[in-house]
Formats: C-alpha cells, structure tokens, sequence
C-alpha cells in the first residue's frame, strides 16, 4: 500500500470516527444549537465528497434516505473498526444502501434444503479431484497464491446480477484449466447463467454450485470462453451450440461440513488448494465495507440467512496472521484489489462450511 492511499484511509477513517463520536454526543447530551449545527456540517461534508468520490447521483426523494443509510454506515464503520485490529473498514461504493438493501442486491439467500455432499467422477476413467486427506500438513506448503502462478482471471464485477454461484464456478473451472494447459483463457459466466437449468439455479437470482457441477458432469457439457459467449448481468436463452470447444469437467468433489468438524474441513481444503483453487460458499454480509488487512473477528456464519461463493485462492501459514486469499465478484475497486483475506482455522465467514474442489479435461 502506498504512502498517498495509507494516508487517504487514516483521513477516511478519521473522519468517520469523529462523525460518529459527534453523533452519539448530539444524542446522549444537551449541546448547544451550534455544536448541533456543526455536527449536520460535518455530517453533510462527508457525505457530498462521497457522492463526488463515488460519482453517485440520486433524485430529490431519494436523497435523505440514502443520506440516513450513509449515517448508519458511518457507525457501522466505527464498530468494525474498533472490533477489528488487522483489517480496516471504511467508505465503499455500498456505504448508500441499507443492510437489508445490500444483502436483498448483493448477496443470495440461503438455500432452504440441506447442503448435499457429492464425490463424483465425470468420466470411467477419472479420479478423485480431492488430495488425499490422509497427507499430512507437514508435507503441504506453508504458503501458496496461484495469482503469483498466471492462472487466475481478472476480477469479475457481478453488480446487481445475484449470479457470484456462477462467477465462482466458472473462476475455478478456468483456473484449473490455466494450470493443466499452461494458458490464460477466461470461461464463460453466461453460459453458466442461462444453460444450467433446474429447480436450484435462477440465473442472476441466486443458483447453487452443487447443482451446477452435476449439471455439468451429467452432461458432459463445455464452458466455452468469455470471449465467445460474453457477461450481460442478466439471465438469457442459452446459446451454447454442440459444436463449441471448451472446458469439461473430470470429477468434482462437494464437501458439506456442518455437522462435522470445520477444522478438519479446513485442514483439508488446504490440502485441496495445492491443486488449486476451490469454491467456498460465506456469509459476507459485513464485506461491504471491507478495505484492506485480515478479518479475524467480526465476520460469521451461524446466524446469517444470506450465502456469497467465493473462489479461494490460496492461503498463507508464515504470516504473522496465517489466512485466506479469497477472490470476490464485486469488481477490482472492492477491498484489496478484488480480494478478501480473512484469519486461518476459525471458520472466519463460514469459509470451511460448503467447499467445492473440481478437475478438469
């Protein structure tokens, strides 16, 4: 991080707090008329620089609401920043909407059916996509980001589309391609979208990678390239035609683990990342504010009706904070440069919870 964007988020964050501070003073004492004017100055300041910063426009009804909505994001803010010591929080492009709004644009609902468990293999002649879990840890890297490998593609930026199920899949699919065929390509999230069809998948409404992964092995079908079949936010009449090349799956591995350990769960997935990376379904609904460092604290799963998928990366064990390098959908000016890094072996988000482990042709 640069010495100009570190003095930019001490500035951010400073603000924030003193906003806050102000706030909870204005409500817990008598002030006078001009100490609460200053307050609404100071209030009204912050919130205009960040309608320049993030170019946002809104009609004369909308604008005390999403002026209200900015205010609890201030405080929300502050709680996490005082929560977390290792990540910082501060001002996004979803620091205008409710919480309810976000989870409602952002994020998918949890699915109403138990997470089902698959170990399957595409073809007779596959093998299981998951390491053995009898390796030890001793013998795996203590440290591995595929990023620094070549095979992962750029940072995709889903919107409004609630379609992350089908840019974490078709995210690993083409990474583990990149590192079988020594190339770069980048897989089609469309074709994802409108051709996989069941009861489970509703397109940019939420779908489920398990079922998408038995689809795909079922099948036998290809993921052509972004190139050919290109991202439009919305679901569409599929036209994948039987002559396209692409990506086939080999065997895939779904790992449910909430009645069982997560610690071996993510002993595991550690196990499965030297392969490379694998799909991981978390609770993200405090990353809308997420700028940068390790969550360690404030980020659960257990009382969250709301999933993301999330494409894991690699991880670190000789960090002062061993973690998770996580690879989001909300574009590259989200968080670290698109990604996530949360805290080792506590489950942090959920991560250790729905694992999906793929190879292909």
């Amino acid at each position: 991080m640069s010495a100009k964007v570190l003095l930019y988020f001490l500035t951010l964050i400073f603000l924030i707090f003193l906003v806050t501070f102000l706030l909870k003073i204005k409500s817990k004492c008598d002030l006078l008329k001009t100490s609460d004017t200053d307050v609404v100055y100071l209030e009204l300041q912050t919130f205009h620089n960040y309608i320049k910063q993030f170019n946002k426009t809104y009609s004369a009804q909308e604008y005390k609401e999403r002026l209200d909505n900015f205010k609890a994001s201030l405080e929300e803010i502050a709680r996490l920043n005082a929560l977390e010591k290792d990540a910082v929080f501060g001002l996004t492009k979803f620091s205008d909407m409710s919480a309810q709004e976000f989870e409602e644009k952002m994020l998918m609902k949890r699915s109403s059916g138990n997470c089902v468990s698959y170990n399957s293999l595409c073809f007779e002649t596959s093998y299981n996509a998951s390491l053995d879990s009898s390796t030890p840890l001793s013998k795996i890297e203590d440290k591995i980001d595929w990023r620094e490998k070549g095979v992962i593609g750029p940072v995709q930026d889903q919107r409004h589309c609630k379609g992350c199920w089908a840019v974490g899949l078709a995210g690993v699919m083409e990474s583990m391609a990149n590192i079988k065929r020594k190339s770069n390509q980048v897989l089609s999230i469309q074709e994802i979208l409108d051709c996989l069809v069941d009861k489970n998948q509703d397109g940019c409404n939420g779908g489920n990678v398990a079922s998408s992964l038995v689809i795909l092995c079922n099948e036998h079908q290809n993921v052509v390239t972004a190139e050919r079949y290109p991202f439009t936010l919305k679901r569409e009449k599929c036209k994948l035609r039987k002559k396209d090349k692409g990506v086939k799956l080999k065997s895939f591995v779904y790992r449910c683990i909430r009645q069982t350990s997560v610690r071996k769960s993510e002993e595991n997935m550690q196990r499965d990342l030297m392969n490379g990376p694998v799909t991981a379904v978390v609770n993200a609904a405090i990353w809308r504010f997420y700028l940068g460092g390790i969550i360690r604290r404030a980020c659960v799963r257990s009382d969250s009706s709301s999933d993301h998928v999330i494409q894991v990366v690699g991880f670190d064990r000789t960090s002062e904070v061993p973690h998770y390098i996580l690879k989001n959908s909300w574009g590259e000016s989200f968080g670290d440069h698109g990604y996530v890094k949360i805290e080792m072996y506590k489950n942090m988000c959920g991560i250790a919870e729905e694992v999906g482990i793929i190879d292909v042709l």
